[in-house]
């Protein structure tokens, strides 16, 4: 699974970088969160969770696919002032069988949504605003999920 989103720093002063947090839950029918056990053994763990530094957006060519971005981590972008930039996190898959009424539920912000102890992320203070824009392509967010047919 793969979260696209498109990102701007506003005001962001000596931090001029962020962390995305996401999470994603399963909801049941009655849109209640579905919890899972993590690998910590946390009773309470989101169907699957990714993140992503702006500065090490950059993605490696030659072992991205369209449902698996890999990250290069060969050098450091900055993200300049007003300046939009596309965002790929990765989400590790899920096994998860789904039943007519249920859904998702997306959760995006600028800490960590759902620590996982002993591997809580610290990271440096968030900007002053992250600007996600959201809405229909070229400029939008989307999520993309693999679907597997029973045919």
């Amino acid at each position: 699974m793969v979260l696209t989103l498109h990102a701007e720093l506003r005001d962001a002063g000596l931090n001029a970088d962020a962390v995305v947090f996401c999470a994603l839950d399963k909801l049941d029918a009655q849109g209640a969160i579905v919890p899972f056990r993590g690998s910590v053994g946390r009773t309470d763990a989101p169907l699957t969770r990714g993140l992503l530094a702006l500065s090490h957006r950059k993605l490696d060519a030659m072992h991205s696919r369209p449902y698996l971005p890999v990250l290069a981590h060969d050098e450091v972008q900055p993200l300049p002032p007003a300046s939009v930039a596309e965002l790929q996190i990765a989400l590790p898959p899920s096994s998860t069988f789904f039943q007519r009424g249920e859904g998702l539920r997306l959760t995006v912000a600028t800490y960590d949504v759902r620590g996982a102890v002993p591997w809580v992320k610290r990271v440096p203070a968030a900007p002053s605003c992250l600007v996600l824009h959201l809405g229909p392509l070229p400029g939008g967010g989307y999520l993309l999920i693999p679907r597997i047919s029973n045919e």
